[in-house]
């Protein structure tokens, strides 16, 4: 967020290379939050809870994304 910010209010030749920046960041951070929300289910399900989603949604206003249709606990 701050890498954007800053391309906001960045001057115009710079502006594009900041946000192609905060994509590639945006892009990292939801990797990221995949895999460890993947171990948490994992995790979950080891210890007899069964799944578990751990929602990010993936725009405003849109539903969040889901790997599978299966319901909490299954």
């Amino acid at each position: 967020m701050d890498t954007y910010a800053a391309a906001v209010k960045a001057p115009e030749a710079d502006r594009a290379a900041l946000l192609g920046l905060a994509g590639r960041q945006r892009d990292l951070a939801v990797a990221g939050w995949s895999v460890g929300a993947t171990q948490l289910d994992q995790l979950n399900v080891d210890i007899g809870r069964g799944h578990q989603h751990v929602f990010l949604p993936s725009a405003p206003g849109q539903e969040a994304m889901t790997s599978d249709d299966s319901k909490e606990g299954e």
